[in-house]
Order: C-alpha cells, then structure tokens, then sequence
C-alpha cells in the first residue's frame, strides 16, 4: 500500500488541480493578463488569444466531440460558423438519404447544444468569400484572412491548409490537380489501377466519402465480422485472394468487403458469413493466417488489446514477443496498467 498511496496522491491533487482551474479558468487568465500587461507596460496581452476566432466545419460540428471539449472549458475564444457552412449542415440535414439526413440533424443538434454552454461565445458569420465556390475552400481562404484557427477533422482540408501554409500563393490548384489527372492516365496505361473517381464539386467529395464512412448500413441485419490489418502493398491482391478464398471454403455464400487507406497499408474487413451460429475464432484464422508468409500484422491501428492476443503470434516471432513481455515487466512489475491486454496476467 505504500508504494501505491503516492500514486494515488498524484491523481488526486492533479483532479483537484484541473478541477480547479476550468471553475475559475476566467479569473486565473484575467489576472495573468493583469500582471502581462503591466509588466509589458500596456501592451497587447500574450493572452489575446482568448479573444481570437475559432473557425468550425462541418465534418466538425457532425462528430459532436467539440461539444465535450468546449464542456471542459480548454477551448478558448469564439466559435465562428460562417453562414455557408450553417447552409451546408442545414442541406445535409434536409437531404432525401436517411443517413446523410441523421448525420445532418445530429450537427444540428450539437450547434445548438454549443449554442447553450453558459461560459462559450458562438457566432454565426455572414461573411463570405468572393470568387471562391466550394465551401472548403472558402473555409480555408477565410482562415488565413481572419487568421483563425481552423478546428477540422477533414483530412482533405487538413492538407489544404497546411500546402497553403507551406506553398502560400505559390501553389496553383489547378497546375496540381493536372498533374494529377496526367499520374492517373499514366497509371491507367501502366495497369495499376482499374477505376478512379475525381470529384468535381462539394457535393460529389460528400458522397465519395459518405460511402466510406457511412457504412453501418451494410451491417444492419447481419452477422459481421469485423477486422483491421496491415501488409506491404505489393501483397495485397494475394492476401486477398487468398483470405477470401479460406472464408468462401468455410461459408460459400458469405460476403467479404474490403476497403481502408490502402496508401498506408491498412485494410478494413467486414466478414458476413452470411449463416446463423459462425463461429468468430473460424474467421479469424481464415482472416489473419494468410499474413504470416505475407510480413503482416493482425492490428493496423486499433491495437492488439485482449481480443486478438491469442493471435499475436502471427505477426510476431517468440522472440520478439518475449521482448515484449520482458518491457511490461520491467516497467509495469504490479501489472496496474491495462491489465489483461496483450499479455495474461501474471
């Protein structure tokens, strides 16, 4: 007990600590921009940053999560909507789709949650952007001229942002977007790719991503089994060719999707055996077998956990496994840290 009671102490007077500072987060920041401005004789206050703009999209105001953040009270300035992008959340929540209607209305209800938080200034802008069509790229042009924070969650606009800090003016979309149709062809004549899509507009970048993130339709009714996994690319039509070969061997009429950031060589597998009673631990030997001779993993980026420790052994060699273990005892000797994942308790 005497080895754990400073580590509780530390837990509890840090709770306290944080605890402490977002009830009386106003009074702390207005006294230490009292003391910066005095002793800056009047300056501006390093402590404007509380005043600047925190520009919101879409994509952000659908995840919801910016509602629990601004609960804490670590987010500091106002929360500006430009009208474009309320207009945009308000089609999605009017469209024909049940699930793009869902994901719509859900935004709606998270704006006005925000709207509500007693300590959170919201804004909704009229500002627009002239000679700019599609609402990222508005988003984008509006940030770097208010000089706002961008809070986004959209990898596409995440990497428009940060060419266009590194670039500045110098990079011309539509000199890259050529270069890229040109990659494309190229690669089209080289047999690399079979079928590609460019999106031309906002709404067709939705849809193209809808049908990679709204995929619970595909679940509703049916036993799924879901799987995370990594391999060179260069191995990926054989792994897949011969994975769903093991599950067609074991279920003929089971249904196999695959997809994922291929780039990064992660692919997600839903596995419908398509039969009541499928046994988990079947699938599983048919998913994860075919990477061991492939140098895969049985985890891309959701861990190895409890679930799939009984098949670490697929990826990882007695000796390296018998590293890890000797690391976890050597830092976690109690086994107070998740115990049960990966390695059974000693």
């Amino acid at each position: 007990f005497n080895q754990i009671l400073p580590f509780l102490g530390v837990l509890i007077f840090a709770y306290f600590g944080v605890s402490l500072f977002v009830m009386r987060q106003g009074d702390i920041m207005g006294l230490l921009s009292a003391l910066s401005g005095r002793s800056e004789g009047g300056g501006s206050s390093s402590w404007s940053n509380l005043n600047r703009n925190i520009l919101l999209d879409t994509s952000v105001i659908i995840d919801g999560r910016v509602s629990d953040i601004a609960k804490t009270g670590f987010l500091p300035g106002t929360l500006l909507i430009p009208r474009f992008v309320l207009n945009e959340l308000q089609y999605i929540a009017d469209s024909p789709d049940g699930l793009r209607r869902q994901r719509g209305r859900r935004g709606m209800e998270v704006l006005a949650e925000l709207q509500k938080l007693p300590n959170l200034l919201v804004r909704i802008s009229d500002i627009n952007v002239d000679g700019v069509r599609e609402v990222d790229d508005k988003r984008v042009v509006l940030g770097k001229q208010l000089k706002s924070i961008q809070y986004n969650n959209d990898h596409t606009v995440v990497f428009s942002v940060a060419m266009s800090k590194i670039f500045g003016n110098k990079l011309e979309l539509p000199v890259e977007a050529a270069r890229f149709e040109t990659l494309l062809e190229a690669a089209f004549e080289a047999g690399l790719i079979v079928d590609a899509v460019i999106p031309k507009s906002e709404s067709e970048r939705r849809a193209l991503w809808d049908l990679r993130e709204d995929f619970e339709a595909m679940l509703h009714g049916r036993t799924t089994f879901l799987y995370d996994v990594s391999l060179p690319i260069r191995e990926m039509t054989s792994y897949v060719t011969e994975m769903r070969a093991n599950i067609a061997a074991e279920w003929p009429e089971a249904r196999c999707i695959v997809f994922g950031h291929m780039a990064d060589g992660n692919l997600h597998l839903f596995v419908q055996p398509g039969i009541d009673g499928a046994e988990h631990a079947v699938c599983d030997e048919a998913v994860y077998a075919p990477l061991k001779s492939r140098h895969g993993s049985v985890s891309a980026e959701h861990g190895i956990g409890a679930e799939k420790r009984a098949w670490l052994g697929y990826c990882r060699s007695e000796g390296e496994i018998a590293v890890m273990r000797a690391l976890k005892q050597a830092l976690d000797p109690k086994q107070l840290l998740n115990p049960g994942r990966i390695f059974d308790p000693a």
